[in-house]
This record gives C-alpha cells, structure tokens and sequence, in this order.
C-alpha cells in the first residue's frame, strides 16, 4: 500500500476553494457521522441541503419523533412532467466514535481518498449532487421532477422513516440510488431483502452446584435455538441466517443462566423464500416454548423483529434502462461494466414495488467498504457524476421515456 498523506483541502472550509470534488468529500468525512452521532449526522445534511438549495430544490426536513436518529431530508424540484426520479443518498456511516478511523486521507499518488464513509456514502453524495449540477446547469427546469432523499440512520436501517419509504416509491417512476459501486465498478440492479431478530428466552437462575436442578438454563436453550436457525442457511436458495450477537447470565461459572437473547440477520432474495424461512423459525420458537413449558415457564422464547427490508429484483424494464446508464459509463470511462445484483440491502428496498425500476450502486467506485481501509478512486467522483448527468440528458431528449 502507498504511503498516505492528510489531504490539506480537508482542513479549510468548502467556500475557499473553487470547486473541487475532493475538497468537498473532504469537508464530508472530516464530518464524524456515525449514524448514533445525531447532531454530526444533521451537519452532513446542512452541507447537503445547502447544495440542492442553490440548485433550486425544496426542501422538506423530517424529525425523529424518538430523538434518536437525525433528519431525513426530502428534496424536491418540480419537472415539466408530473411524472418523478427519486434519487438515494445517506449521511450516516458504520464508524462511532469508539472507531480508531477517522479523517480524510490521500494517497501519496493521489489516485485514493481514505476515511470513515469515504465510498459509503459520502462519495454518494459527491457524484449525486455534481452529476445534478452538470445537469441542471443545461436544463434548469427538468424534464420530470426530481426527489433527492438522504437517510439519516441507513446503516441501522432507517428505523424511524421507513414507514415513509413504501409512499415515496409509490410517488416515484425510477429510482437511483448512489450507494457505491460493487468492485469491478459494476453497477446494481437488485439486492437481497433482509430480515433482522432480536429472540429472548427466560430460565431460571439456581446455584450450579447446590441446586443444579432446580434451575432452568436459558443459555442452553437459546443455543439450541442458534444452532437451529443456523442451519436454515441455504446457499442454492441464495438464503443466508447469520447469529451477529448471544449472550446470557451474569457473566459467571456458577450461576444457571436465567435469560438470554440472540440476534440473527437473515439475507432472502425472494419474498417466498423469505416467507418459508419464516414459518421455520416460527416452528423453531414454537418448540422451544412447549420444551420450557414442561418445564414451568410460559411463553418463555419471544421474538421482535426489528428491521425488515423487501428484496427486489430487475422488473421489466430494469435492463433497458441500466444499458443506458451503463453506455454513459463506458463512454466517460472507456471501459465496459454491467449490472449485478448485490447481497447487501439498501433505503432503496424499502422502495420498491411491482414495475419500479430500480439502479443502485452509481455512486464511485473503491474498496474495502466498512473497514478501516475504506477508499475511493478519486477520479471516479468526476467520471461516475458525468455519468449520471449523461444518463439525464437521455431522459431529457426523449430518448429514456419513463
């Protein structure tokens, strides 16, 4: 690896430059945003709303009502057709404070900006608000009406607006999504759903010597529930259940455990594939139940299900809308890419719905996403943005009707 340098553009404020891409990225990251970093998440999206002010965008700016997640922005600049593109952002990253990652980086050669959420998602935020400028500056007035929505919380889901999602894809006719791309610089055409669990199960706690058996063992239990739903794992289903987190007791060798809890992530790419996982884990809990009630406990396993994210794949015309994005990027970039589809879930799942075409993964190309090596191709911000205004100009000309 090359060695790395503190890029000084990080260092002074936006307004000194003359724009510069990677003097903006560089104002986002500095920016410690973790998604539980509220009023740093709320900074993001100033810088954010100031940009589409200037580009004429209303701005709608939400609240959680909870007080734990920042603000959604939804942005909108009415079109000449009533007919809209919304387009996806986020301001929050994976990194918290505790994270020894941070501050915006250069290679030495130039060619890679470091720093927590460099790609994921603020690099997004570059390519989307410069490609809207190059297209704007042509067409101040668009063709449809453009929606930008920038997620507060995506990292953890998105919790506090998702209700609001399934209506914002039933206002839209395409949605565009600035998540990075996979890495071969592919863009996305579809991701898995996902399903989050929370499972608690209640014992009884005893002496493990004196009153072994007495008690009634919640460790053992919710273990016996991991291994089960471990093994619903089906990879020619394209199905995945990961346990993320198992805990119990009180941290002692000579306590019977009385409660624990495990949290499971599950990855389906089809709603029925999903829905015979479910009926599963509902037998799963459901034996356990009948197993701790012979023993005296009643509804002793439970489970929350706390985040649940559609799957959604190519519809019709996903694939004459992607070649056309797709031909933009091969003509700034003189190399050809496709469209895949990605395991991760995004804000636009929460979107989808029969016949709305979705791409995804247009925002820059890089690497190591979510770890503490996260970069950017720096001149991927440049040419993804004249991409995406390429790929407006299409639509505006009539040759894209949505």
């Amino acid at each position: 690896m090359k060695k790395i340098i503190i890029s000084i553009m990080s260092l002074i404020p936006f307004s000194a430059f003359a724009y510069d891409p990677t003097a903006f990225l560089g104002q986002l990251v500095e920016i410690e945003s973790g998604t539980n970093q509220v009023g740093n998440v709320n900074k993001v999206q100033d810088l954010l709303e100031v940009r589409l002010k200037k580009l004429g965008f209303a701005i709608d700016r939400q609240k959680d009502p909870a007080k734990k997640s920042g603000d959604l922005i939804l942005a909108t600049l009415k079109g000449k057709e009533s007919k809209a593109v919304t387009l996806i952002v986020h301001a929050d990253t994976v990194f918290e404070p505790e994270a020894k990652f941070k501050g915006f980086k250069i290679s030495e050669d130039k060619k890679y900006g470091y720093g927590p959420g460099v790609i994921d998602n603020k690099g997004g935020i570059v390519v989307m608000l410069d490609g809207l400028e190059l297209y704007l500056k042509k067409n101040p007035v668009p063709r449809y009406t453009l929606k930008v929505l920038s997620s507060p919380s995506e990292e953890t889901g998105s919790a506090p607006y998702v209700k609001n999602f399934k209506g914002y894809g039933e206002e839209t006719n395409l949605v565009l999504s600035f998540e990075p791309s996979l890495d071969d610089g592919s863009i996305v055409n579809s991701r898995r759903g996902n399903r989050w669990f929370h499972f608690k199960t209640i014992g009884k706690e005893a002496h493990a010597g004196r009153a072994f058996k007495e008690g009634i063992n919640a460790c053992t239990e919710m273990s016996m529930i991991a291994g089960q739903i471990a093994a619903l794992t089906d990879f020619s289903k394209n199905l995945t259940l990961n346990i993320g987190h198992l805990k119990g007791g009180q941290d002692k060798y000579n306590i019977v455990c009385g409660s624990a809890e495990l949290k499971v992530d599950t990855r389906f790419s089809s709603v029925k594939v999903r829905d015979e996982m479910q009926k599963k884990i509902d037998k799963i809990i459901a034996e356990s139940n009948r197993r701790q009630e012979k023993r005296g406990i009643i509804n002793a396993t439970t489970f929350e299900i706390v985040d649940d994210s559609p799957p959604y794949s190519p519809e019709k015309m996903t694939s004459t809308v992607a070649a056309v994005y797709l031909k933009q990027i091969e003509a700034v970039e003189g190399r050809k890419v496709i469209a895949l589809g990605s395991g991760a879930s995004a804000d636009a799942n929460y979107l989808a719905r029969p016949d709305l075409v979705i791409l995804d993964g247009l925002g820059p190309t890089g690497k190591e996403m979510h770890t503490n090596d996260e970069a950017v191709n720096l001149e991927s911000l440049t040419t993804r943005a004249k991409a995406f205004d390429k790929f407006m100009q299409e639509i505006e000309s009539g040759k894209l009707s949505l």
